[in-house]
């Protein structure tokens, strides 16, 4: 707005006063226009005020949801701050119990070689028949010289250890019968069939019952005694376990080393 125009407002209320003392000549014009701008103003100024309270509200509702979302950020940064401490706390865990891993592994790995030669020392005193069972497992050992060249790992190895060992303890804890062939005396060969009671002892008998024996372990391996008067006893286990006949006692002799 000019400096004439506001001199204009300020006489204004003077002619307002006296608006017929010079009703004619250009004062009148000069009045008119001092008016219209007055109530231009006016509107410019309702309108500013008007606007400045719709941009004061938006401004006020603004900073309710920055504060609102503020909060909201506080809360998430100290609820990662947590996640983090927890995170931290179980990585220090974990590479904790690692530790104790490893140094379990090497504490195994160090011992398996000496392990591995007293289960082939094992094997030479188990019978055949159990021998066949594990023979997959045992070709599946490392020599000493090939483990430490081929790094074979220590999992397959252990593995292959503990599958020996369960499948011994399952035979001891068993009766089991094979059909096997034996060379008699006479250079004949008969097809028998041997009943192992776990590790303990086994007996043999052919089909006939005319052959017949005792099968003990021994320092030496497991060896046999030929007791042809076994032969009808040995064979009624036989048919007893292979439900050829009614269940029943049968005494049988034992030898305990």
């Amino acid at each position: 707005m000019t400096k004439k125009t506001l001199i204009k407002l300020a006489v204004l209320p003077l002619l307002i006063v006296s608006p017929f003392s010079r009703a004619e000549g250009p004062n009148l014009h000069e009045t008119r226009t001092a008016l219209e701008e007055w109530v231009e103003l006016r509107k410019l100024i309702s309108e500013e005020e008007t606007n400045w309270r719709i941009d004061k509200e938006l401004m006020a509702d603004t900073v309710d949801v920055l504060g609102l979302e503020m909060g909201l950020l506080e809360d998430r940064i100290l609820e990662a701050e947590e996640n983090t401490t927890e995170a931290d706390k179980m990585r220090e865990k974990l590479a904790g119990e690692n530790d104790v891993l490893k140094a379990a592994s090497r504490a195994v790995e160090d011992i398996m070689p000496e392990m591995e030669a007293q289960i082939r020392e094992l094997i030479t005193h188990f019978p055949d028949a159990l021998t066949k069972r594990i023979e997959q497992l045992v070709k599946r050992m490392p020599s000493a010289e090939k483990a430490r060249v081929t790094r074979v790992a220590l999992g397959e190895r252990v593995q292959n250890i503990v599958g020996i060992l369960q499948e011994v303890e399952k035979f001891n804890k068993q009766i089991t019968i094979v059909t096997e062939l034996k060379t008699l005396e006479s250079g004949e060969v008969a097809q028998v069939k041997t009943v192992y009671i776990g590790l303990g002892q086994a007996y043999f008998v052919d089909e006939n019952a005319q052959y017949a024996g005792i099968v003990k372990p021994t320092a030496d391996g497991w060896k046999e005694e030929i007791r042809n008067d076994l032969a009808t006893t040995i064979r009624n286990v036989v048919k007893i376990y292979e439900n050829e006949k009614l269940a029943e006692f049968v005494p049988l002799p034992v030898e305990i080393n």
